[in-house]
């Protein structure tokens, strides 16, 4: 008996491990971005990015680089573009945050968690805040 073939990859499809991927670059511009727009309310804040910002600064590498070869996967000649237009959108949207001292100082919770637990803290936060990967993407088609 054959097997079924599978349907081919929708568009912009993620495989698993770029999920995991995707999840870490936006937990990443999400923790920048609101560090920053937070630290005049809780000051520190953007001081706590940078700090685990050098701290992980290899690994964050690694990850944009993941990204942006699935971008180049997805987009082929136009990917700069593409991973552009991804990029900018993220940082548009939390400049638009409604920024208050609650807010800022979950922020920093998350941060103070990353400095004492560092990037398996920081995985941890990005699987679960940055769910909606999985609703802006598709995942590609298991393989057999």
């Amino acid at each position: 008996m054959a097997v079924p073939a599978f349907a081919a990859d929708p568009p912009h499809c993620l495989k698993p491990a770029e999920v995991t991927t995707e999840q870490a670059v936006r937990h990443g511009i999400f923790l920048r971005e609101t560090s920053t727009l937070c630290d005049a309310m809780v000051p520190g804040s953007a001081q706590l990015w940078r700090d685990f910002n050098q701290s992980a600064g290899d690994r964050l590498k690694k990850q944009t680089d993941a990204h942006n070869k699935w971008i180049q996967r997805q987009y082929g000649d136009d990917w700069k573009q593409a991973a552009d237009f991804y990029d900018g959108r993220l940082v548009s949207s939390l400049r638009h945050y409604q920024i208050n001292q609650p807010f800022c100082e979950d922020v920093k919770k998350l941060l103070d968690a990353n400095k004492a637990k560092g990037w398996a803290s920081f995985t941890r936060q990005a699987k679960v805040l940055q769910d909606e990967v999985t609703l802006d993407f598709k995942l590609c088609a298991p393989r057999r």
